[in-house]
Parts: structure tokens; C-alpha cells; sequence
């Protein structure tokens, strides 16, 4: 395909991922997106009702706190929630095992960061793991948008967009940024386009095209 609008890429990424056995949801903004890690939490860590405010209000706390590399670590860690009837117990945001955890997908998420900038943002595609935004795609359009300005544009939100409200897309560990016929991923704390790699079969021959980069890459169990 020779040339192909970045919404026709976005849509057509989107329906790839969700075949992959991804739950595709709608998360307008923040709001939504903290009502939706509430709500898989819960149902990752199989409590047997909704968090109370006040035990949510622990939950958040310590979620949106910390630098990058500490939020990092949160996710290997567990979280002790004392409860309202007194009890307390363990909970966890993330397990070794691909199939314990809750996949979800959703697009054109928007952050509001105007108190820094007067700006608004709207991240392309979003892979949630139990509700936090761990991957994120950014798509340029096919045929002549170098994808190295999708990178920049990542390197953009980093600064404010992020950051905003709670702050939870500072969770991001992996970028997935191309352009149709370009792809290329990188870890969190890249701070230049030559750091980024294209992946590659068994034989070592880069998988280029989005389409075949998603069915391998953007399995679940990878």
C-alpha cells in the first residue's frame, strides 16, 4: 500500500491488536482512565467488591508518585491496601505471567497539561496492562512522513503531557512509533532517534512493515 492516511493507519492497527486478544475500549480522558484502572485492578487482583474511596485514595497515591524509574519498580512490586473493615492485603499491578494479566487497547486518549503549556494532547493507540498504560503507538502517515517524526513527537509529550493530572502514562515502558512501512520500537528514557531498532525474524531480516511487526511484537506473551 503506497500511501495510506494516519487515520486509516491507526483504525486498521487498532482492529490488528484487537484480533490479538486485546479488550478494545473507549478512554476519552483522564477521568475515564482512572475509572478504568480502578475498576481492573480490582478484577486483576480478584477482590470480591469495588475499592472504597478511601482505599482507592491509598491505590492512587502511591501510583502517582515517584520518578519514572520508580514507577518502574511499582510494577514488580506489591501494595499493602488497608481496608475499611479493618483487614488489609496485598495487591499487585503486574504478573510475570502474560495470560494472569488484563490487556486492553484504546486510542485518541486525551491529556490536558494547559496549566504548563495551554496545550492538549491526544496519544495515537494505547496498550493498558490491568488498567496502566505501559506501550504506546505513535503513527505518522504512509507514504513520505519519516517516522522520525513520530519520535520527536513522543520526546514532546515527555516533557509535559505525561506529567498531567496523576500522571499515569509516566508508566509507559515501550514505544511503538512508524509510519506503515517503517517500524520501530524503543525503552523508556530513549533520548535519541538512533537508539531506536527495528525488530527482525530468526534469520536477522527487520520486520519493517506495521502489519507483520504487530503480529509478532505486539503479541501478548512478547
Amino acid at each position: 500500500m503506497s500511501d495510506q492516511s494516519e487515520y486509516q493507519l491507526e483504525d486498521s492497527l487498532m482492529t490488528q491488536i484487537e484480533d490479538l486478544g486485546y479488550e478494545r475500549i473507549t478512554i476519552p480522558n483522564e477521568a475515564a482512565l482512572i475509572a478504568n484502572l480502578k475498576k481492573q485492578i480490582v478484577r486483576a487482583n480478584g477482590l470480591s467488591q469495588p475499592l472504597s474511596t478511601d482505599e482507592w485514595k491509598q491505590v492512587i497515591s502511591h501510583l502517582e508518585s515517584g520518578t519514572s524509574f520508580e514507577r518502574a519498580k511499582k510494577l514488580r512490586d506489591k501494595f499493602n491496601v488497608r481496608f475499611d473493615d479493618g483487614s488489609s492485603r496485598h495487591i499487585q499491578f503486574f504478573w510475570p505471567n502474560a495470560d494472569d494479566n488484563i490487556w486492553q487497547l484504546s486510542n485518541q486518549i486525551m491529556v490536558d497539561h494547559s496549566s504548563h503549556n495551554g496545550r492538549t494532547s491526544r496519544f495515537d493507540v494505547t496498550i493498558l496492562v490491568n488498567g496502566l498504560p505501559l506501550v504506546q503507538v505513535e503513527l505518522k502517515r504512509r507514504g513520505g512522513i519519516e517516522i522520525a517524526e513520530a519520535f520527536h513527537q513522543t520526546m514532546r509529550y515527555s516533557k509535559d503531557a505525561y506529567k498531567a493530572g496523576h500522571g499515569l502514562f509516566e508508566f509507559i515502558q515501550l514505544f511503538v512509533i512508524s509510519n506503515g512501512a517503517n517500524t520501530r520500537y524503543y525503552a523508556k528514557g530513549t533520548k535519541h532517534f538512533n537508539f531506536t531498532f527495528p525488530w527482525a525474524d530468526i534469520e536477522n531480516k527487520p520486520i519493517n512493515e506495521v502489519v507483520d511487526f504487530t503480529n509478532v511484537f505486539l503479541q501478548r506473551s512478547h
